[in-house]
C-alpha cells in the first residue's frame, strides 16, 4: 500500500511503504539527511528512525533550529551519562536536560567529584562518540520500566516511573546506559555537537531541599567547534571584566570567607553604592512610584504558592525557625503581594 506524506510547502512525496523519517529526509536530498537531527510528524518531534504514516505533514530538524540544537544538547547529557556510567559502573541517575548553552546531568556517586574529574569524563566522551553507539528507543508499559529500573538498582527513575500516570512509556539506550526519556535523540553518538565539560554543582533532587544532595555537572554545548570556541571566548572575556575583581583592584568591595557571596563595600564603594541607589530613589519618585519595604526572610508556603521553591530551590537559601521552615527571598513580587 502505497504512502503519502506532506511536505511543508504542501508538495507531497510517494512511497511503497510508510518510511522512516531518515528515508523521507533522503528522498528530500542527501545534504538535507546527513543535516538531520530529528523530524516533526504531524507536529511531534520524533528520531530518524520513527515510521512516517500516510498522510502525515513532514517535516527535517536540523542544527539550524532551535529544536535541532536542543535535542543535540539532550543526547549529549545522555553521553555524558554514559560516559559516567562507565567510569563509575554504582552511578544512580537523575535527571539530564538540555539548558542553555549546553546541558547538565545529576548523579549519585560513590565519591565527592573535583574539578580534576572533568578531563577524565570528557575523555570517556569522546571515546564513546567515537564509536558512533545508536540512541535505540523502545516502548514499555509502566510496569516493564520499574522492573528494568529496579534490576538496574536506578531507585530515583523508579520514583518518576511511580508517580506517572501515563501507562506506556519510553527509554532509550546508548551503550550500557539506559534512561527513562521521551527523546527524541540525534541517530548516534558520532552526531554528537562540540562540548566541554564546565563546572560541577550540588543539587537537590527534584529541586526540594528536603531530598537528598546530589552532584550536577554541566557542560556547554555548541553545533560545531567553531560555535563552542567563541562560546568559551566570550567566557575568558568576561572573565577580564568580572565585577569581583575589578571591585577589587579599584578598593571598592572585598569578599571574606564568613560571608561566601556577600560583598564587604569599603567606604569608597558605599560612597558608589549610595549614588546609585539615590539616582534610582529619584528616578522611580519622578515617575510616580511609591517606595515599600518587606522581610528579607518569609515562610516556605509563599515560595509553594508562588511556584519559586520548584522551579529555584537549588538556587534559594533557607532556615528553620521554631520548626517553620523559612527561605530568603530570591524576589520581591509574592512580598509585595501580600502587602
Amino acid at each position: 500500500m502505497s504512502t503519502t506524506i506532506v511536505l511543508p510547502d504542501g508538495s507531497t512525496l510517494q512511497f511503497d511503504a510508510p518510511p522512516t523519517a531518515h528515508e523521507a529526509a533522503r528522498a528530500i536530498g542527501e545534504g538535507l539527511a546527513r543535516a538531520a537531527v530529528a523530524a516533526r510528524i504531524d507536529g511531534r518531534l520524533a528520531d530518524l528512525s520513527a515510521l512516517v504514516p500516510d498522510g502525515a505533514r513532514f517535516s527535517v530538524i536540523t542544527p539550524s533550529v532551535p529544536e535541532g540544537v536542543e535535542i543535540m544538547r539532550h543526547s549529549c547529557a545522555h553521553i555524558m551519562a554514559a560516559a559516567v556510567l562507565s567510569l563509575f559502573p554504582e552511578a544512580v541517575f537523575g535527571i539530564g536536560p538540555a539548558i542553555e548553552n549546553g546541558f547538565y546531568y545529576d548523579f549519585e556517586l560513590p565519591r565527592p567529584l573535583s574539578p580534576d574529574d572533568l578531563p577524565a569524563i570528557e575523555k570517556a566522551m569522546r571515546e564513546i562518540v567515537s564509536k558512533k553507539l545508536p540512541f535505540e528507543r523502545s516502548e514499555m508499559s509502566r510496569g516493564e520500566a520499574l522492573e528494568l529500573f529496579r534490576s538496574l538498582g536506578q531507585y530515583l527513575k523508579v520514583e518518576l516511573l511511580e508517580e506517572m500516570e501515563e501507562e506506556t512509556v519510553t527509554v532509550y539506550r546508548c551503550g550500557d546506559f539506559i534512561d527513562l526519556c521521551r527523546g527524541p535523540h540525534i541517530p548516534h553518538t558520532g552526531r554528537a555537537p562540540a562540548f566541554a565539560l564546565s563546572s560541577i554543582a550540588g543539587a537537590y533532587w527534584r529541586g526540594d531541599v528536603r531530598n537528598r544532595m546530589l552532584q550536577r555537572i554541566y557542560g556547554f554545548a555548541f553545533p560545531d567547534k567553531k560555535a563552542l570556541k567563541a562560546h568559551l571566548r566570550m567566557l575568558e572575556e568576561a572573565k577580564k571584566r568580572d565585577h569581583r575583581k575589578i571591585g577589587k583592584e579599584m578598593d571598592l568591595f572585598s569578599f571574606h570567607e564568613e560571608g561566601p557571596g556577600f560583598p564587604f563595600f569599603h567606604p569608597r564603594g558605599t560612597a558608589v553604592l549610595n549614588e546609585i541607589t539615590a539616582y534610582w530613589r529619584e528616578e522611580h519618585r519622578r515617575a510616580g512610584y511609591r517606595e515599600i519595604v518587606t522581610p528579607t526572610v518569609l515562610d516556605c508556603k509563599l515560595w509553594h504558592r508562588s511556584g519559586h521553591y520548584e522551579n529555584y530551590a537549588d538556587n534559594m537559601y533557607f532556615t528553620s525557625v521554631d520548626e517553620r521552615e523559612f527561605a530568603l527571598k530570591p524576589m520581591n513580587c509574592p512580598g509585595a503581594m501580600l502587602l
